[in-house]
């Protein structure tokens, strides 16, 4: 990817999404990048893009897509799942206190997730803490978002989620937030010349198709 003041400027931006992060860290350094240490990574980032800084919010995002894509902590360990929501919903990992995100928090993050890689089936303990969360707004399971319903399936499918995404773009009804929040995501991505016309894919098949399918291409 060419020097873009655009990518330095999502990279300086604290509430740049977890998804549009990792799409240009896969695209510039493929998927090696996976087992860099953070600091390597960040290092590059302002080699190749010269950002003033890039936010502690950002390098924790990146830091919580490596841990997504080489383990299985987030579907496994409570403790993790909670740190990654928190993460990813607005930037803070809160590793030093088990204190539960919310279910807004949990539903975009597991929404998010789900276009960075495929699910696994989350633990007893994770489902557990879910359906105590919900039990807390006053839901059942067939109230849940989208995201949370799949999470406490025994085989969640992210290409339900990737469908609830879409679902946005054809005018169907969702939760205020996740509608929200998808309109912020597609706004940072349509900033970038070069990943803007990869949105429609990574919500409909995930980042690493989409940039495999652009690799492909040329």
């Amino acid at each position: 990817m060419a020097y873009s003041s655009e990518v330095r400027q999502a990279l300086e931006n604290p509430e740049c999404c977890a998804t549009l992060l990792h799409t240009i860290c896969l695209r510039q350094y493929g998927q090696e990048w996976y087992t860099w240490d953070p600091s390597t990574v960040e290092l590059e980032l302002r080699s190749d893009f010269q950002p003033q800084a890039i936010p502690a919010e950002n390098m924790d995002k990146i830091s919580a897509i490596q841990i997504l894509v080489s383990s299985s902590s987030f579907f496994d360990d409570p403790a993790a799942f909670c740190a990654i929501c928190s993460t990813i919903a607005d930037g803070n990992p809160l590793f030093d206190v088990f204190d539960p995100p919310s279910l807004e928090e949990i539903s975009w993050a597991v929404s998010e997730v789900a276009l960075n890689r495929e699910l696994l089936p989350f633990s007893d303990a994770i489902k557990a803490l879910i359906r105590a969360i919900g039990e807390d707004y006053g839901f059942n399971k067939n109230q849940m978002p989208t995201a949370i319903r799949e999470m406490l399936e025994d085989t969640p499918d992210e290409e339900d989620i990737q469908d609830a995404f879409s679902a946005i773009f054809n005018g169907e009804n969702i939760d205020t937030f996740m509608l929200e929040n998808t309109k912020e995501m597609s706004a940072q991505f349509e900033n970038i010349p070069g990943i803007a016309e990869l949105f429609p894919v990574i919500l409909e098949k995930g980042v690493i198709p989409a940039l495999q399918q652009l690799q492909a291409r040329m």
